[in-house]
């Protein structure tokens, strides 16, 4: 089974403008993920993500993995600046 690293973290989305809580899912060998609110991104909106230690980065979300009734499970990238 591949090492799971879990971050808390912050984001902003354009459809949701205030901070909202979530954690970002990286597994060896995997793309990275990150654990949101249901309805909080959509793929293809760029968000902003945020911990306590490190500056905010902008991510593109590419798609959705799974989603439940309360949280989705995204994929995303980087996007230059």
């Amino acid at each position: 089974m591949d090492d799971v690293i879990e971050e808390e973290l912050t984001i902003v989305a354009e459809r949701e403008p205030r901070r909202r809580p979530a954690l970002e899912l990286e597994a060896l060998r995997q793309p990275a993920t990150l654990l949101v609110a249901r309805g909080t991104c959509q793929p293809g909106e760029d968000i902003e993500i945020a911990d306590s230690e490190s500056p905010s980065r902008r991510v593109r979300v590419l798609n959705v993995v799974e989603r439940s009734s309360a949280f989705a499970q995204v994929v995303f990238a980087d996007v230059a600046r």
